[in-house]
């Protein structure tokens, strides 16, 4: 199978923003609406390259109908997603966009590599269904954050946090991290690679110790006393030549499970204890034999204790790690947070700006925000209060009451007249701010009078 690429050249090509928040991205899929229960079917997927804009210039890519498919994990909750796999080719989570260097080799050897392609497509749809699932349950579960900043500081460093655990567990993290341990190994001149088997996971060790029979053909996992000594030598010999090797194990046992570094600890304290019992074994045979004085010997190696220290070393590297992507994501929420503030400011002053200086009356425009809109309408302050939120309303109220030089309208729990505001406006445009001041203050005086008749 194939996948066929295609080049345009300054065409309108498809939006490479995302649906919300406009924020710009370098890749856009399209999807089928009627994809295979179970499945997510993306039609095509589109990319721009470095340096270029859509307009100048992007790529199409094309396959069989069913060449794209991702399954659905589960109910398909954030959570899920995320433990799906993948992600590595994510370079942001808030556009899903993926680095400009693998989509350029994907692109390269996209007809005699096409998983290439497939790969980034399917680390796409899992990073925007994760963030798809949060706008849709803002008060649900949610770890994704495709297109929507987050709400809160503790929010950010949760998704920061959670990204990078899982990234952490990656597929591509953990052949790199096995990659590294075997050329440890071979530069240690481990042979047998007992702690390489083990690295692949529980049954590439349990299928080990069948072929020596070590556990029984029928076992349908490896044990603690018969992989003991297998590994402690292992341990002992990688630690010798490399003080990261131990450090390396540990992050590719918690790629497999939290059991997994167990069991290496439990296999590493019974080789400790086996070869303390070879050793006074070894010296009391050699005590019976009367060779008249022990020869001396060097103490038994252990494995466990120079292993722990390591590992409690990595984490203690791991936990600052953590500090640091937490403070970032608390800085990057801050920085996020003064500029929707300095835009919100800017947009109300806009709005403001453009309703008391416009024509023809009647007229409607919106201000985009980071989230959402503010709308007007020339010469209609009350559109104020019946186009926007009640928060945006109170702050288009104030910001419109400073604009004339009068203090804003007290917030009432009834619906308050637009008169004293109309007249302030009136006489904003034709007499300044002092003419707004006496327009507002006549405006309020009728809305008084009006209040004191009764039926």
């Amino acid at each position: 199978m194939t996948i066929k690429s295609t080049l345009y050249k300054n065409q309108g090509g498809p939006d490479f923003t995302t649906p919300t928040q406009g924020y710009v991205r370098n890749i856009s899929l399209s999807y089928h609406k009627s994809p295979p229960a179970g499945k997510i079917r993306p039609s095509k997927v589109y990319w721009v390259p470095k340096g270029k804009t859509a307009g100048e210039e992007f790529y199409s890519f094309t396959g069989e109908p069913h060449e794209f498919d991702v399954d659905i994990p589960g109910t398909g909750t954030p959570v899920e997603w995320l433990q799906a796999g993948g992600h590595s080719l994510i370079s942001d989570w808030t556009t899903c966009s993926v680095p400009q260097s693998e989509m350029e080799i994907a692109e390269f050897r996209s007809k005699i590599e096409p998983e290439l392609i497939q790969n980034i497509i399917s680390d796409v749809v899992r990073c925007e269904m994760m963030g798809i699932y949060k706008q849709q349950h803002p008060h649900g579960e949610g770890v994704g954050s495709y297109d929507a900043a987050p709400q809160t500081e503790e929010e950010a460093v949760e998704i920061a946090l959670a990204v990078s655990d899982e990234k952490d567990k990656d597929d591509f993290v953990l052949s790199t991290r096995i990659g590294f341990l075997n050329e440890i190994a071979k530069k240690a001149g481990i042979k047998a690679g007992w702690i390489k088997l083990w690295a692949q996971g529980p049954d590439a060790l349990r299928d080990g110790l069948k072929y020596v029979k070590l556990i029984p053909a029928h076992s349908n996992k490896p044990t603690v006393k018969a992989s003991a000594l297998l590994l402690g030598q292992d341990v002992v010999a990688l630690n010798q030549h490399s003080q990261t090797a131990s450090g390396i194990l540990y992050k590719i046992g918690e790629a497999h499970g939290p059991e997994w570094n167990v069991f290496l600890t439990a296999a590493l304290a019974e080789h400790d204890r086996l070869v303390e019992e070879a050793a006074k074994a070894e010296k009391a045979e050699a005590r019976a034999a009367g060779s008249g004085r022990d020869r001396r010997r060097d103490p038994p190696k252990k494995a466990l204790g120079i292993h722990s220290f390591y590992v409690e070393r990595t984490k203690d590297q791991s936990a600052a790690h953590r500090k640091n992507i937490a403070r970032d994501a608390r800085e990057f929420h801050a920085t996020q947070e003064r500029a929707k503030t300095h835009h919100l400011n800017d947009a109300l002053k806009d709005a403001v700006a453009w309703m008391t200086t416009c024509s023809p009356p009647g007229k409607a425009q919106s201000f985009p925000l980071p989230v959402g809109q503010i709308t007007v309408v020339c010469g209609d302050p009350d559109s104020i209060n019946r186009l926007n939120t009640p928060e945006i309303a109170a702050q288009l109220n104030a910001e419109l009451a400073g604009d004339m030089g009068v203090p804003p309208p007290p917030p009432t729990k009834k619906k308050g007249s637009p008169l004293p505001l109309i007249l302030a406006v009136g006489g904003f445009m034709f007499g300044g701010p002092i003419g707004a001041g006496a327009g507002f203050a006549i405006g309020k005086s009728m809305e008084k009078k009006d209040d004191s008749q009764t039926l």
